[in-house]
């Protein structure tokens, strides 16, 4: 009697779990033609990433700001990640659809994070920005019942950069300049989608500082006129 009750326990548990939330569906992206730089207003790089997600990777209430920039990346949670297509240079674009269906994510606020790593150190640039309409389903919208929100967030959206600068869009063409053949873009850019900037300024070391000192005043005692 027993193991019966056992295994229809364990059924019961088994349907539940299959039939636990619903999936919230997004589709994430930039608009076909969008500016996306470096903090040197240069093509933001293929080898970088553009993330979608939320700081509950804890389970605390965490939100990102200047003060706390070297835990975002332990309270991450990646819900996806991808990276720009070129288009047509200096246009550029991106795009992803990703399912949740972690109920543990419900009411998180959700997140855009265009990085070159997550180191947090002088090395990393950074653009983190976000929507008051991008948050994660109610727990009740993740019922069993439901079919499922579906969402279409898209970077152009975006109201607020934690860190970065977010869609700045004037008509000035005297931002692009001829180099080398090619054309890249006067810093800083007039007009963009996103941009990143660098996380930390790095600071000359002490020793650096000093060497720089005494060349100067090697070069000034060259200049030093000499005695008639």
């Amino acid at each position: 009697m027993s193991l019966r009750f056992a295994s229809l326990v364990g059924a019961f548990v088994f349907l539940l779990t299959s039939l636990s939330t619903a999936t919230h569906t997004i589709h994430w992206s930039a608009d076909t033609i969008s500016e996306i730089y470096d903090s040197a207003a240069g093509q933001f790089p293929e080898s970088w990433t553009i993330s979608i997600g939320t700081f509950g990777a804890l389970g605390d209430t965490f939100s990102p700001d200047l003060a706390n920039t070297s835990a975002w990346t332990a309270n991450w949670v990646e819900l996806d990640s991808t990276n720009y297509e070129m288009v047509n240079p200096p246009f550029s674009t991106f795009q992803g659809t990703v399912a949740v269906v972690d109920i543990e994510r419900a009411n998180e606020q959700v997140y855009m994070w265009a990085y070159n790593n997550q180191a947090g150190d002088e090395t990393s640039e950074w653009a983190l920005v976000t929507s008051a309409a991008w948050t994660m389903a109610d727990a009740l919208d993740l019922a069993p019942s439901q079919a499922g929100p579906i969402d279409e967030w898209i970077l152009q959206t975006g109201d607020t950069a934690v860190w970065g600068r977010l869609n700045q869009r004037l008509p000035d063409t005297s931002r692009f300049v001829l180099e080398g053949g090619g054309v890249r873009l006067s810093e800083p850019p007039v007009s963009f989608d996103l941009q990143t900037q660098l996380l930390v300024n790095p600071v000359p070391e002490p020793s650096v500082v000093l060497s720089l000192a005494l060349a100067g005043m090697g070069m000034l005692a060259l200049r030093r006129p000499g005695r008639s």
